[in-house]
């Protein structure tokens, strides 16, 4: 593995970096997800020259397989959903019990029957996996979800996908019963908004905006703003105790609540967006 020599210092500070991305290329026809530990072109490897920080990733708890490539290679198209869809089902969704099919639409025939085999489409797309400290000594990391490309669409060359998705992260103990709330993250939004009090923002709601909130779909406030055109979030960890586990969950939907959406329909054609989990690990200081 090549390291920069930005993290080259005299402490020679060890560092492990592992990415899990999952890269998304909506359209009508397809969404592909390639989900991959390693530098964002190819394979990788998770070791070091001196084996004390080191990070494992699985989609187990029992980490029984412990995996250093995650991989999805298609996906339906994504259909327009809404924040009230995911909060009512999070328990499922924050969960390994269900896989990354769990928001499929499959296919009904003329008869009415649903085939599970074929799906037509999907609401949303979860994805649940843990990080575990698996070396021999303390740990810090830095987690960042990151942009690494955003196409519009081929009709109007105008339409983006990064103006309808949400990206919720769920991140909790596994071995504690206790479960956090999500953060959610949107782009900043193109109109101005009004806060709580009555200030503007340009936040962007996470679905329904007060003033249009309803019994079966009230306004869940606004979602945290990307923090740059490349980046969706970014934070440290430190202290990441040897055996220590965290399990995260990504949920990302296009918000048919946004403004900016197209009446619930499919994705918009040729329109994709990647996005990329970055895990880099250090030594604790």
């Amino acid at each position: 593995m090549l390291y920069e020599k930005k993290f080259v210092k005299k402490r020679k500070r060890k560092i492990a970096a592992a990415i899990v991305g999952f890269v998304c290329s909506i359209s009508v026809g397809a969404l592909v997800i390639v989900s991959f530990l390693g530098r964002y072109t190819g394979t990788f490897t998770v070791t070091l020259d001196e084996k004390n920080v080191n990070l494992a990733l699985s989609q187990k708890q029992d980490f029984v397989e412990s995996t250093s490539v995650l991989i999805i290679n298609y996906l339906p198209a994504y259909h327009e959903t809404t924040y009230s869809q995911i909060k009512s089902i999070e328990n499922e969704l924050d969960s390994e019990e269900t896989d990354y099919l769990h928001g499929a639409n499959f296919y009904v025939d003329e008869q009415g029957v649903e085939h599970k085999d074929t799906v037509e489409s999907l609401n949303y797309f979860k994805y649940t996996f843990y990080v575990k400290n698996v070396g021999s000594i303390p740990a810090r990391y830095d987690f960042r979800i990151n942009i690494l490309e955003n196409t519009p669409d081929t009709a109007t060359g105008t339409r983006y996908l990064d103006d309808l998705v949400r990206i919720a992260l769920y991140e909790n103990d596994p071995t504690s019963e206790e479960r956090s709330e999500p953060t959610v993250y949107a782009k900043t939004s193109a109109i101005a908004n009004r806060d709580e009090n009555g200030e503007v923002t340009y936040k962007e709601y996470i679905s329904t905006s007060k003033d249009r909130e309803d019994e079966d779909n009230p306004c869940y406030g606004f979602a945290e703003e990307f923090q740059s055109p490349t980046r969706v979030m970014g934070k440290s960890y430190s202290n990441f105790a040897v055996g220590q586990m965290k399990r995260y969950t990504i949920v990302t939907w296009l918000e048919g609540e946004d403004p900016q959406s197209d009446n619930n329909k499919k994705a918009p054609k040729g329109a994709k967006l990647k996005l990329g989990v970055e895990i880099n690990a250090y030594e604790n200081e």
